[in-house]
């Protein structure tokens, strides 16, 4: 199939009949071209101006944001990514991020709904968790392992305090990320807004 341009309004053709038969949608409907995964996300959380940052919460977490031109990043921790519409799309990307605290939840065989109401009356800083149960990409440690520490005795008998330094590791790795993000676009210095996308979003607890 020939390559189309998403930042242009040209369409790939329209939806064949005996498709959208089987898909109950009407004939003729236009066919845009599509983007990956982020590129579309970013269009659905309103990152389609700079200044907002969107944070993906998912099994693996991303950071990204709309800049005028693409970023480059010698060390490999930014990936020069474009948008949907052909602008830059600086992405950086950790290999653990949500899988943390599903890792400890199901260890104890809690619902996300009662590791989090459980998390909520631990104090914050109790635990450190060095987050990195699959190895790393960002940074480039495919090999390192996971660490729990400042451990004391009865610990491991309050999941909730587990699965709050679990979600307080992923927010730290990403938020290592934004500096970066910021240090190699500083127009980004401005940014006013971070748009949660991912299944993560959805805690309350993790959102503040």
């Amino acid at each position: 199939p020939r390559l189309i341009s998403s930042a242009t309004n040209d369409i790939a053709g329209t939806l064949l009949p005996q498709v959208a038969e089987r898909l109950g949608l009407k004939s003729g409907i236009p066919v845009a071209p599509g983007g990956g995964d982020n590129a579309m996300s970013a269009i659905g959380a309103g990152a389609v101006t700079q200044n907002r940052i969107v944070a993906s919460l998912g099994t693996s977490g991303t950071l990204f944001a709309k800049t005028q031109d693409p970023v480059l990043d010698p060390t490999g921790i930014i990936c020069p990514f474009l948008g949907a519409f052909g602008d830059g799309l600086p992405l950086l990307c950790t290999l653990n991020c949500g899988s943390i605290g599903e890792e400890i939840r199901k260890g104890y065989g809690l619902s996300r709904d009662e590791a989090t109401n459980l998390a909520r009356n631990e104090r914050p800083g109790s635990l450190t968790i060095l987050p990195y149960f699959l190895g790393e990409r960002t940074p480039n440690w495919p090999h390192a392992t996971a660490s729990i520490l400042g451990l004391k005795s009865g610990d491991f008998a309050k999941p909730g305090k587990l699965y709050r330094a679990a979600l307080e590791a992923a927010t730290f790795s990403i938020m290592d990320g934004l500096n970066s993000l910021k240090y190699f676009d500083p127009n980004l210095q401005n940014a006013d807004q971070i748009r949660l996308v991912g299944g993560g979003s959805k805690n309350v607890l993790w959102r503040k």
